[in-house]
């Protein structure tokens, strides 16, 4: 198995908290990609991560060590990585998207149109913005611009649509699919047999925000800021829109586990599916709070970024496993080395997830950011806390056994959904923000306007409860709210389905309830 080729895509703010239902199950009907792979792999429904930010996170899963201060994610901070440990026995096929870790003599540069004094000027931002991260008291650091967020360019542009190597493909591809998309497909489409097995490595920076696609592949807005600045970043007093804001984190899971459908395919077309070890994991996941910080992890929201989701399916392995071992983010490449009977030659933090050591665990130890002081926590109450967000969850979305339709099944007065709009009350002024796309719907294929965002006219009374009608027919309901910072007025933010619309000209109203 020493010449199995590997496959590790690595997902960015994704909690395992998101996946499961209300059993603690996988939730296979509305993650059919996740479920794909789940019935050929061992699904470490307990894994957890040992640190919260992506610039040592990502890093820690690479080379199997705990994260260290002042070290940055390049390959002289972190020499015996995946990449180093296998460059003698496997091909590289690399891209990190927040991180670079992979020195640039094992893996080729994705940016080679980009002159050299342009690539230097961006790693120099990127670094010093890494650097910040690295050395900033926490107060100071928790207002600095995410590195995964900027890293790259990664929303620099003003659209997403940014980044393909190749000129023509970036000219036809870049309205069809976005810049995380584009970037996903090229790194699928560059997985190939050989001779010489490969190492194929991907960090996606999904289901991260900007929040903007939906299962189905399509974005709803076309650029990644918010159509009112804040948005989706602010704290709010509004339990509603921290409701809205997690739809949005479900919705664009969907698009994720959209992905590995179709990396699972090209890896079947390809003949590779059988012999590949194939890794899924992500670095952190994600908070909910009244607070504006919702990736800084504390022991009160523990249960939302600590636990992660682990698939790792063995070369030829043809059954699904459940392993539920307290398996850390840097146990990840011991385990890949113990699977494929390697010796990594070098020492690791990180234990193999089979290990002794790991399968007897009963404590979590997370390092908490900046300070590296260890949080430990009991995994007893570590497992109460999170059945409490997996139950709200629940509440809000169900399952996939409910439908599609269910996740947008959310906010006071459900019962009107499916109701002509007569069922609602008066009628609100409200200046939508993308009232010029209802007209057009269908007119770009890979774009659906279904985030209704608004501005109420007249005197400001939030909360209060509202229904949403698309031609006619009340298809969501949520409640106005106000931005914590800022007098952009009472707000509207519900998210309506797909098939509320219909090609060309719609009627979008937003209603107060009776």
């Amino acid at each position: 198995m020493s010449r199995a080729p590997i496959v590790v895509v690595l997902l960015d703010e994704l909690p395992s908290n998101t996946l499961v239902d209300a059993n603690d199950k996988l939730d296979t009907a509305r993650y059919p990609g996740f479920a794909e792979l789940a019935r050929n792999a061992t699904w470490f429904k307990n894994a957890y991560t040992v640190y919260d930010s992506t610039e040592r996170a990502q890093p820690a899963i690479m080379d199997g060590d705990l994260p260290a201060k002042d070290r940055q994610p390049i390959p002289s901070d972190h020499p015996n990585s995946i990449f180093t440990l296998f460059a003698k026995s496997h091909r590289m096929n690399v891209s990190e998207e927040a991180t670079s870790v992979c020195s640039p003599d094992l893996c080729k540069d994705t940016h080679p149109e980009e002159s050299y004094g342009s690539r230097m000027s961006s790693m120099s931002e990127d670094l010093g913005l890494v650097w910040l991260h690295v050395v900033s008291p926490p107060d100071i650091e928790n207002d600095l611009a995410s590195v995964s967020e900027n890293w790259g360019n990664f929303g620099g542009s003003g659209d997403e649509a940014e980044v393909s190597s190749d000129p023509a493909a970036r000219s036809t591809r870049k309205n069809l699919n976005g810049g995380r998309a584009v970037r996903f497909q090229e790194w699928i489409d560059n997985i190939k047999p050989g001779r010489r097995p490969a190492l194929n490595f991907k960090h996606t920076l999904m289901p991260h925000v900007p929040w903007q696609y939906l299962p189905s592949g399509k974005r709803y807005r076309k650029a990644p800021n918010d159509a009112i600045p804040g948005l989706s970043t602010q704290a709010y007093e509004d339990t509603g829109q921290l409701s809205v804001l997690l739809q949005r984190h479900f919705l664009q899971t969907g698009f994720a586990d959209l992905e590995l459908q179709h990396l699972w395919k090209h890896l079947k077309d390809d003949g590779l599916w059988d012999d590949s070890l194939i890794v899924v994991a992500a670095d952190h996941g994600v908070a909910f709070p009244h607070a504006r910080e919702r990736r800084r992890l504390g022991r009160e929201n523990a249960a939302e970024i600590a636990p992660v989701p682990l698939f790792i399916k063995a070369p030829n392995q043809k059954r699904p496993k459940t392993d539920d071992a307290w398996v850390e983010t840097i146990d990840i490449l011991p385990t890949i080395f113990d699977i494929l009977n390697l010796d990594p030659r070098v020492k690791m933090d990180g234990k193999s997830a089979f290990s002794d050591e790991v399968q007897n665990r009963d404590e979590l130890r997370i390092l908490i950011r900046n300070t590296f002081d260890v949080l430990r926590i009991p995994a007893d109450d570590f497992t109460r806390e999170r059945r409490a967000i997996i139950d709200r969850n629940q509440r809000l979305f169900g399952s996939g056994a409910d439908g599609p339709g269910r996740l947008y099944e959310i906010g006071p007065h459900p019962e009107l959904i499916g109701q002509p709009a007569s069922a609602a009350g008066e009628e609100l002024d409200v200046d939508l923000s993308y009232k010029a796309d209802y007209g057009n719907v269908g007119s770009d294929p890979t774009y659906i306007p279904v985030h209704v965002v608004g501005k109420v006219n007249g005197p400001d009374r939030p909360p209060r409860d509202i229904a949403v009608a698309v031609n006619g027919t009340i298809r969501a309901v949520g409640n106005t709210f106000k931005l914590a910072v800022g007098d952009d007025g009472e707000l509207v933010s519900v998210m309506v389905p797909e098939s509320a619309f219909t090609k060309s000209r719609n009627r979008v109203q937003v209603f107060l309830t009776p």
